[in-house]
């Protein structure tokens, strides 16, 4: 049987042993899996170079009132090469999150084309939900409003008028927060359970909320001590990265600073991994 898969099935482990053990599969998933980790960080570059070229809604201001058409153009190209690269990032995250749990538990099928079709499935209900979400906000909001200008008997806008619409915006942004935070507490083992098992959406879902009970904080403290680690690592290259601003050592940050968070978001993968997969052998071992 696989030593690692045995430690995870004896009982529930520490911190220190899933970073251990996460090392562990970080050097089986690079000895096995260049190419992939090679792809995966050329990603991440392309993705850290279009950003540092073209750095939010402030520079598409800076385009379009120079009126040059051509810069305008280009813009929106990176922007769409942005989102087609984050997609492609998450896809070859999740097939590297298969590679894990392929590692630990020895399976040898091929499960790229699953994970492919899971991935897709995912992004069409994220995205059926989030328009749903929307049109329910917007009818929420606007439903908000005439109340509030029903009973104040307000006619005309004022600055004090606004000041109430400001108080009521905030109370909305506040409320979608904490609901935010609230659903990603519901949610902490369902990617590992949907694409690690062969299972439905719905299943992985009901799972999921059932080991998020009392496993929670086995989850959320390695991965906010990673964070921390992640933030510490970044700072300085954030502190060069604009200490050379027009500097020619630029790229070369930009290539560092991409490497070393590709090696962290594989990490991150790969702990959230561990800590599922020892959460859910010892779930079984009571049932």
């Amino acid at each position: 049987m696989n030593e690692i898969k045995q430690r995870l099935e004896e009982k529930y482990l520490k911190m220190e042993d899933y970073y251990n053990i996460s090392f562990d599969v970080l050097k089986r998933l690079f000895k096995q899996n260049k190419m992939l980790i090679i792809i995966f960080i050329l990603i991440n570059m392309s993705m850290k170079i279009i950003a540092e070229k073209y750095q939010g809604f402030l520079k598409f201001l800076e385009i379009t009132g120079a009126f040059d058409f051509t810069e305008v153009k280009n813009y929106w190209y990176s922007v769409n090469a942005s989102i087609v690269l984050s997609a492609v990032s998450i896809l070859v995250s999740l097939i590297i999150l298969r590679k894990a749990g392929a590692i630990i538990e020895e399976d040898k099928g091929k499960f790229i084309q699953e994970t492919v079709m899971k991935f897709f499935m995912l992004i069409c209900t994220a995205l059926a939900l989030l328009i749903v979400f929307s049109v329910l906000l917007t009818v929420l909001w606007a439903a908000i409003f005439v109340i509030y200008f029903s009973f104040s008997g307000i006619e005309k806008l004022s600055l004090n008028n606004m000041k109430g619409i400001s108080s009521i915006n905030i109370f909305i942004y506040i409320t979608i927060a904490i609901s935010a935070i609230i659903f990603i507490l519901q949610m902490l083992y369902f990617v590992q359970m949907y694409f690690l098992r062969r299972i439905g959406m719905y299943e992985a879902l009901v799972y999921n909320f059932h080991l998020c009970k009392k496993n929670r904080l086995r989850i959320i403290l390695p991965v906010a001590l990673l964070v921390i680690l992640n933030i510490l690592l970044n700072l300085p290259f954030g502190i060069l990265g604009f200490a050379t601003l027009f500097s020619k050592y630029k790229f070369l940050i930009i290539i560092v600073a991409s490497i070393l968070n590709s090696i962290l978001s594989i990490f991150f993968i790969l702990l959230t991994t561990v800590v599922y997969l020892n959460v859910e052998y010892m779930d079984l071992r009571k049932k």
